[in-house]
């Protein structure tokens, strides 16, 4: 009788075992890990083993720069550490070459994510949006270079992105403001660059592209200087002290530019500039020039042009 009072109640303990959800171990005790614990107030609370969510009020931290092919640089240039827009570029991106500071041009779009520049090894020029834009604004010898990659001057890349440039007192180049990769209407006027254009082309037809820059130069510094108009078209067409241009009295300034003749314009109109101060050029092989050479002071000789301040 006693034994299956006994019997019965082990069976009545395993029932409640079973719907209370209590399955001891083989010593008796719960198990390590649970599914759910109750809380003081009744309800149900998370298991402590479960990952906590992350803290949302940590600082924000500027994104470094995207990993992109670097450069090879010659022996000898100085590593130069370049940021755009707050992004520091990455180790060996930016360096400085013979004094000038040269960046990839295809990856400083990249950076930027907009943008679309082209350039040739040598030419001392990139191009953008129409624009010729000069690698230095006083040499024609500062050039895009090839170190297993095209790299340009970051002045002018960041002229070409609409941007401004300056060094840091500890030598760092920074980048910044809206890239908007201005067109070249933006920059200077259509006319401008009509008249500019053809009066290079019928004066400098032939000459070295140096030679070409030069000629635009004087046009440019006349409009600066008190004895001239103030207009491009003016200047070429000036007669207050005699026919200043032989073309536009003979009307071949009219005649459509070489290409050349337009790239050395608007580099002219970037602000490229040999001399600030040359105002009169004349070829001594076919003009005597004597009045010029008599009242001007001589200043430079490029292909078959003597340039006169």
């Amino acid at each position: 009788m006693i034994k299956e009072v006994i019997a019965t109640l082990l069976a009545a303990l395993m029932a409640l075992s079973f719907v209370l959800g209590i399955s001891p171990s083989k010593e008796g005790t719960p198990p390590a890990a649970q599914t759910e614990t109750a809380a003081p107030d009744g309800t149900t609370a998370p298991p402590e083993s479960e990952s906590k969510p992350a803290d949302t009020t940590a600082a924000e931290t500027t994104s470094p720069a995207p990993a992109l092919p670097l450069p090879k640089y010659p022996s000898g240039a100085e590593n130069i550490t370049l940021f755009i827009n707050g992004r520091q570029a990455p180790d060996g991106f930016a360096a400085e070459v013979n004094s000038v500071v040269y960046a990839p041009i295809e990856s400083f779009c990249s950076l930027l994510s907009a943008g679309n520049i082209s350039a040739e090894a040598g030419e001392p020029y990139i191009s953008s949006e129409g624009r010729c834009i000069p690698c230095s604004t006083s040499s024609v010898s500062v050039t895009v270079i090839d170190a297993g990659m095209l790299c340009a001057p970051v002045t002018a890349l960041a002229s070409a992105s609409g941007q401004s440039v300056e060094r840091t007192a500890k030598g760092e180049l920074v980048v910044s403001g809206t890239p908007t990769f201005p067109s070249a209407d933006e920059v200077y006027g259509e006319e401008d660059l009509y008249w500019l254009s053809r009066i290079i082309s019928a004066e400098a037809r032939g000459e070295c592209f140096e030679g070409q820059l030069a000629v635009g130069c004087v046009v440019i510094n006349r409009t600066e200087h008190k004895s001239f108009p103030d207009t491009i078209y003016e200047v070429i067409y000036d007669n207050k002290f005699g026919v200043q241009f032989s073309p536009a009295h003979s009307g071949s300034v009219k005649k459509d530019p070489t290409a050349s003749a337009v790239r050395a314009a608007k580099l002219c109109l970037e602000g490229f500039s040999l001399s600030d101060s040359i105002l009169f050029f004349f070829n001594s092989s076919i003009a005597a020039g004597s009045w010029i050479t008599s009242n001007r002071t001589f200043t430079v000789t490029i292909g078959n042009h003597d340039f006169y301040s």
